[in-house]
């Protein structure tokens, strides 16, 4: 966030604004990182550099809640355009003209580091703000100037599929590893893959300082470790090694090995589970003639089932703990497949979330998605966004109607422009409504026709993915006749009750007139990120005690004319 002495510099008057970039292309030839300091105003900004005044077109950065409630809110970065002599120099430190830099395959500018600050005159350089820490794209030249988009951090990993390995991969079960300790139920591959076969640990051990002839025996002897060959099933090749977060119910898991009837439920390089509740077949509870191995993720049975298989399970343990909030759940994914560290997460923002959302969900993932796609899921519904702000840390927030002391006073002196749209009309916001309806209770594996002896209840139950629960308050079709339905929104609650009071907040939010105010400002609203509360004071439309609303558009365009753009929902 901006530091005080930013947003008093940023306030005054006429204040020059300053753009300045810090771009890192790659030497190709020898893997080294050319540092370039510019700006769209030179000075020696830093104390250290100068930065050359050749950066013509400034960007324009934007965030929005998707929906205005809900999934991902990630930066656009904008763009770039530098103007530059080709027979010149970079900078006065540097010997690289810019004919040698754009010379095709010299240098690589693609996922490099770009950092873009504002500041200016009479600010001391650790107050800059930072517009954008990302990445740059490849470069699009002309004869005197350069263009490049700007991504941030997130554009790295958000396409990031998870669950990340499928059956048959390279890697889909960790290698044997010499003079290790292997517990019963553990599954590896040898260091030299055999087609598709892969080992049980059915007698635990230490294994032997070199690798045993694995060879095409059933049983392979470790130094005392016995390994039971298994194959997988040519129907089962290519298909997503699942994860389970939560508790999640009637999940399918995969069947991995004919011959002894193993079933994988959770990939066991990102286990334990917390444990397998309950195993059924046909939607009927089953209480014998298996084993299962909550550590390694598998089920196994005595004879071929004969039927569908299918768990209750409470999932994925981190640190040794069982994790079923939504808020831990999006930490850990960030963290464990998108390769975020602890520090990149705002832990306030998380805390808080955790906090505001305490509900309990389930996550079987069992087909490779996009982690955006991913994380939509677990939050729609939830009136909640996740993303990542200007400095591209990462942060989660549920979406409510401002209350208490804003975040941020605009009045008519810092306003630059003020415009009021009708909710609805504005193509992102929502419009009435005077029910909302959330979807809960997932079953995972669908059964139309179910053991007969399943009970009633549990046989509807199994016939459809969801059951849901609605909040509706009819005085509003009266208030506002073309108030319309919301949802039913598919949710990875557990809890009905949980859902109707989810539904409850839908109402709560879209239950009454709203409107979407579009303001704009200096750069004082760089102290906002979405989520936050913004009140605006005039003296006109019934606005001179103040209207108060929630951040749910973000828009910065910066260069000497540089100002906030914010959308409001009030």
């Amino acid at each position: 966030m901006p530091t005080a002495n930013f947003i008093a510099w940023a306030a005054i008057k006429n204040t020059k604004k300053v753009l300045a970039l810090i771009m890192s292309p790659m030497k190709v030839a020898t893997v080294t990182a050319l540092d370039l300091y510019l700006s769209d105003h030179g000075g020696v900004w830093d104390g250290a550099h100068y930065w050359v005044p050749n950066v013509i077109s400034v960007p324009t950065v934007k965030r929005t809640a998707d929906s205005l409630t809900y999934g991902k809110s990630l930066i656009d970065g904008g763009t770039i355009e530098i103007v530059f002599d080709r027979t010149k120099t970079m900078d006065p430190a540097s010997s690289v003209t810019w004919n040698a830099l754009l010379t095709p395959g010299a240098y690589a500018f693609l996922g490099h580091p770009i950092s873009i600050k504002v500041g200016g005159p009479g600010l001391a350089w650790a107050d800059w703000a930072a517009v954008v820490d990302g990445y740059m794209g490849q470069p699009s030249v002309t004869d005197d100037s350069v263009s490049f988009k700007v991504y941030t951090k997130a554009e790295r990993i958000v396409s990031t599929q998870i669950p990340p390995l499928a059956y048959g991969d390279s890697g889909d079960f960790l290698a044997w590893q010499a003079s290790t300790a292997y517990a019963l139920g553990y599954l590896l591959r040898p260091t030299v893959p055999s087609g598709n076969y892969f080992y049980e640990c059915t007698t635990a051990g230490t294994s032997g300082g070199g690798e045993p002839a694995w060879g095409t025996s059933a049983t392979v002897n470790d130094n005392g470790i016995v390994w039971t060959r298994r194959e997988l099933p040519s129907s089962t090749i290519g298909k997503a090694k699942p994860l389970v977060y939560g508790a999640v119910s009637n999940f399918s898991p995969i069947l991995i090995d004919s011959a002894s009837h193993l079933y994988q439920f959770h990939d066991d390089q990102y286990g334990p589970v917390n444990s397998v509740v309950n195993v059924y077949k046909d939607g009927l509870l089953i209480t014998t003639g298996f084993t299962t191995n909550a550590t390694y993720g598998w089920i196994k049975f005595t004879s071929d089932p004969q039927g569908t298989i299918t768990v209750d399970l409470q999932g994925r343990k981190v640190g040794g703990s069982y994790i079923s909030l939504p808020g831990d759940i999006v930490s850990d994914i960030l963290q464990t497949f998108g390769g975020v560290s602890a520090g990149d997460l705002v832990s306030a923002d998380f805390t808080a979330y955790n906090t505001d959302v305490p509900y309990a969900v389930g996550l079987g993932l069992d087909a490779k998605n996009a982690m955006s796609s991913v994380l939509d899921s677990l939050l729609m519904g939830l009136l909640s966004i996740w993303g990542n702000n200007r400095n591209g840390d990462w942060t989660i927030r549920h979406i409510t109607p401002a209350a208490g002391a804003p975040d941020l006073e605009l009045t008519e002196v810092e306003l630059l422009s003020w415009e009021l749209l009708p909710a609805g009309e504005d193509s992102d916001a929502k419009t009435l409504c005077w029910k909302a309806t959330i979807n809960a209770d997932r079953n995972y594996t669908v059964i139309s026709t179910p053991a007969a002896t399943v009970s009633e209840d549990r046989k509807t139950w199994l016939k459809d993915p969801f059951r849901s629960r609605s909040d509706e308050d009819a005085a509003v079709k009266v208030l506002y006749p073309l108030a319309d339905e919301e949802g039913p929104h598919d949710t990875c609650l557990n809890s009905l009750t949980d859902a109707a009071t989810v539904a409850g907040w839908w109402l709560t939010m879209y239950g009454t007139q709203r409107y979407l105010m579009i303001v704009e400002s200096k750069l004082q609203g760089m102290d906002v990120e979405l989520g936050d509360s913004v009140q605006v004071t005039r003296d006109d439309f019934g606005l001179d005690a103040g209207i108060i609303g929630t951040v749910v558009k973000i828009e910065e365009t910066y260069g000497y004319q540089a100002r906030m753009k914010l959308g409001v929902m009030v």
